[in-house]
């Protein structure tokens, strides 16, 4: 008799992780919570499903938080962004580029991807029950006999959690089998927000409401930085540098440290090169003040707003003391931005926090904790930043995840 599988949780990376095992000859049952399999992954990508990236597997695990690279990388190098390109042209998606680096369907149409996934599990005879939430766990001898869902019960030789996390309530988190995992006291880490707005109290904030600067860096600390496009939003920063970011910004003020970003304003711009851009200003236009030579680089309010932090918007390029040089060009490449919060759960595209990495194997994502539970997806505490990171991690886990050993 085949053995049972049920897996906990119906997108991208419980169903990845469901058809593997099916594969294998495993009888597969996939539990949702939700009345419908995969709705994050519907609207991913603002539906359009930006599913993977043109990186390959060593090059994306290097983008993912410091602390999370040796673990995710067994698993990327075991499905790489390759594998899956390939995997979804085999079924009739191929993909196009965007800025010649983000893989997107061609139909731009999430619900394609989803489609694959499904339709070859019902290949297989899966089934996916829909509205039928995990509510409690059976577990004899240290291992897990079965999952009850209200009045239910479904026994299974092997338990794969992928329900995700609680980022975007709407779409499915809801952070019920976390509760359930701690009240079975399998080790968790508590969940914060990622990919989400950061909030500021800082005033300037205000002034520079709306204004896009399209190639900044964040700065945390010395291991946790980002880059990309930065939004301002009137309370705090947006966009994909202040997204990819977010994840560290929210475990640290969650660990109650006091949170300053710094940033720089034209991440191609190193100090030198400000300083050469200077003294360029210095020799030719000696005369123009200082606020209207950054003008030229910079929009203008962001212009203005760096030289008023630095004293040095009233001052010429000729006669810029030493110090007020010095001073500009740390708010140039350093300008501090103190941090106030995140944004809530509901505006959250991910979340930090979930199984703790340490109790999970990462060459097979089996718990060290019980032995036949097994992990895939967001329900572990991973978080990449934009641009198919997440849903490629959810693939690859699944996939070495349904590889039951």
């Amino acid at each position: 008799m085949a053995e049972k599988v049920v897996v906990a949780g119906g997108g991208p990376a419980g169903l990845m992780a469901a058809l593997t095992a099916a594969e294998q000859g495993k009888k597969v049952l996939v539990l949702e919570y939700l009345p419908q399999a995969g709705r994050k992954l519907l609207a991913s990508g603002a539906g359009k499903c930006n599913f993977t990236n043109m990186l390959d597997a060593e090059s994306m695990a290097e983008r993912f938080a410091p602390e999370q690279r040796r673990f995710i990388r067994p698993a990327l190098l075991a499905f790489t962004p390759q594998n899956v390109r390939d995997f979804f042209a085999e079924h009739g998606v191929k993909y196009k580029l965007v800025d010649d680096f983000y893989c997107f369907p061609v139909s731009e149409k999430a619900a394609d991807i989803l489609n694959v996934l499904a339709d070859r599990l019902t290949s297989y005879g899966t089934r996916i029950l829909c509205n039928t939430p995990v509510t409690d766990l059976k577990i004899t001898d240290n291992r897990i006999a079965g999952v009850y869902s209200n009045n239910d019960f479904y026994a299974c030789d092997y338990l794969i959690a992928a329900a995700g996390g609680p980022g975007y309530p709407r779409l499915g988190g809801r952070k019920s089998l976390d509760k359930i995992f701690l009240q079975h006291n399998i080790s968790m880490v508590e969940r914060t927000p990622a990919l989400c707005g950061i909030k500021s109290p800082d005033v300037f904030l205000k002034e520079l409401t709306g204004i896009v600067l399209d190639d900044t860096m964040l700065i945390l600390d010395k291991k946790n930085f980002s880059c990309g496009t930065l939004l301002f939003t009137g309370d705090g920063i947006s966009g994909p540098a202040a997204l990819d970011i977010s994840g560290r910004v929210a475990k640290a003020l969650y660990a109650g440290k006091e949170v300053v970003l710094h940033m720089n304003l034209s991440g191609n711009k190193s100090r030198n090169d400000w300083l050469d851009l200077l003294q360029d200003f210095r020799n030719k236009n000696g005369k123009r003040l200082i606020r209207n030579v950054f003008a030229h680089y910079l929009p203008q309010a962001v212009a203005w707003a760096v030289t008023q932090a630095s004293g040095t918007g009233e001052v010429t390029a000729a006669n810029l003391s030493r110090k007020e040089q010095e001073c500009l060009l740390d708010h140039l490449t350093m300008y501090p931005v103190k941090v106030s919060g995140v944004e809530s759960w509901e505006k959250s595209m991910a979340s930090t926090g979930g199984v703790d990495r340490k109790a999970v194997n990462s060459k097979t994502m089996q718990s060290k904790e019980i032995e036949n539970l097994y992990f895939a997806g967001e329900f572990i505490d991973v978080d990449g930043p934009c641009g198919g990171y997440n849903i490629q991690w959810a693939l690859s886990s699944g996939f070495i995840a349904g590889n039951l050993k």
